[in-house]
């Protein structure tokens, strides 16, 4: 099927590579919020693109069986490529500048397990805890 809407090729390209994928899941895979992720869904869903199931509270996507879907011409990857440090640093600070924080405290979990020395495990693991603290804030400060 050819798509005009680039977002919708990555996705539905996603899906087609990984079936049963949750909204979270499309949007870590394609560095994407989960508010811009879903009218695509919607939309793709409507036009017999994607199934969708119900997993308790979230849906799960996958292609229509039978559908052939064009690869998109960047590829993404399947499963999670191994990243250095430095590598994953920087994918973090790439979140905090979106604003997805949460997301960002992840990765730099991951990057703890990875660095070398003490002084840049306490440097990593103070920014994890700022973008928690600061995620939290903004939390509450919805719920005001």
């Amino acid at each position: 099927m050819s798509m005009k809407n680039n977002t919708h090729q990555k996705i539905a390209s996603y899906i087609s590579a990984n079936p049963d994928s949750s909204n979270n899941d499309i949007c870590e895979a394609l560095f994407m919020d989960p508010s811009a992720v879903y009218p695509h869904l919607n939309a793709l869903f409507s036009a017999g693109v994607l199934t969708r199931r119900r997993d308790c509270r979230k849906y799960r996507y996958s292609v229509v069986p039978g559908m052939y879907i064009e690869s998109d011409t960047t590829r993404i990857p399947t499963k999670k490529p191994v990243l250095r440090a430095e590598e994953i640093e920087s994918l973090a600070n790439e979140l905090i500048e979106r604003g997805l924080l949460r997301r960002a405290a992840t990765v730099l979990t991951e990057a703890i397990g990875l660095v070398k020395t003490e002084r840049e495990v306490q440097r990593v693991s103070r920014l994890r805890t700022q973008c928690l603290m600061t995620a939290k804030r903004q939390y509450q400060g919805a719920e005001a």
